[in-house]
């Protein structure tokens, strides 16, 4: 519920209802151009963030798609279907149809989403009644009919699309838009962001936490850092210091030698979601003290710890470490 302050008077203004139509396809493509994974866009962040632009509340987030042939390619099909459940399992209602073969030309492409979007529509506004807006979130001219009539019975269609693809026609002042950038969408990714501290020194030793057989949780892996994922609100730096002190038992300002190293980006398939490491640096004689709640603490070279059973992108890290130690080194020894 908003309210308008009027002089001497209090008016209250219900927020209108929205549901958010996403045609798949579309979105896709015309998102490919300035991001690297739009796959990994958490639809329900993006439809917050665009219903919270227009001052709207929303009710429901409806996805359209083509879904490919399994004679094709079962591996592209798989993986296809489990985006699908993905998306529902977070509660968005999926609509899909097959490609459609053209026997002529020996190529299968979508057809009949635009019809169902556009029905869809025009059924949520004018029949059912369950919504005041609809947000559509494509850049294709062709819905501009069907726009129109839920225009013209006094309901209202906003348009949503990344600007490559984005129809000029749909830009012209009968319909609110909104020009999705590349910071909108980099907000909305499927992101864990991790804090980590590596404690190393100039012999190329680094302390890792045993993890099989060590830990709670379920893991593969015979070591890995000690951190973790940043908690809602956290900044990196917050999160450090929470997980040192539940991880290591030390208090963060004891941590003399603390310096960030470098934040890296990678993708977890099994968890379809981008992962940021950040990566703090700290000499080993400043955690001695440590006690350590979770795992056990192991003192390991270097190389030692690439050729143990780690993740590859922990191997890169380490890998990152010794070069950044060795050049030390270097400078070290011609001073």
């Amino acid at each position: 519920m908003a309210f308008v302050v009027m002089p001497g008077l209090l008016i209250f203004m219900e927020k209108r209802s929205a549901i958010v139509f996403i045609d798949g396809s579309n979105f896709y493509h015309n998102s490919k151009s300035i991001i690297d994974k739009p796959s990994k866009i958490d639809f329900r962040c993006l439809s917050d963030f665009i219903c919270n632009y227009f001052g709207l509340t929303l009710k429901q987030i409806r996805y359209y798609n083509a879904v490919p042939d399994i004679t094709d390619d079962k591996v592209i099909y798989y993986k296809h279907m489990e985006f699908l459940e993905r998306l529902r399992k977070k509660g968005i209602i999926v609509k899909d149809r097959k490609l459609k073969k053209i026997k002529e030309l020996k190529i299968k492409i979508e057809k009949g989403i635009d019809v169902m979007i556009a029905s869809d529509m025009i059924r949520k506004t004018l029949v059912e009644k369950e919504c005041k807006v609809c947000i559509l979130v494509s850049g294709d001219a062709d819905f501009i009919p069907a726009m129109e009539i839920i225009k013209d019975a006094k309901y209202e269609v906003i348009v949503c699309s990344p600007k490559f693809g984005f129809s000029n026609e749909l830009r012209q002042g009968k319909f609110r838009y909104l020009i999705l950038n590349k910071e909108d969408l980099e907000k909305c990714l499927n992101l864990r962001r991790v804090a980590l501290i590596v404690p190393c020194n100039n012999k190329f030793e680094i302390i890792l936490q045993r993890r099989k057989g060590f830990i709670d949780k379920p893991t593969d892996r015979d070591y890995g850092f000690f951190g973790g994922g940043l908690e809602e609100g956290e900044s990196v730096e917050e999160a450090l210091k929470r997980e040192v002190m539940e991880e290591l038992t030390l208090d963060i300002q004891e941590i003399n030698s603390l310096k960030f190293f470098k934040t890296y980006q990678y993708e977890s398939k099994e968890k379809n979601m981008m992962v940021e490491l950040n990566v703090f640096l700290c000499d080993i004689k400043d955690v001695i003290k440590m006690d350590v709640k979770e795992g056990k603490p192991i003192t390991l070279k270097i190389e030692t710890a690439i050729s143990s059973n780690i993740s590859e992108m922990d191997k890169k890290v380490l890998k990152e470490i010794y070069i950044y130690i060795n050049n030390k080194m270097d400078k070290i020894s011609k001073n």
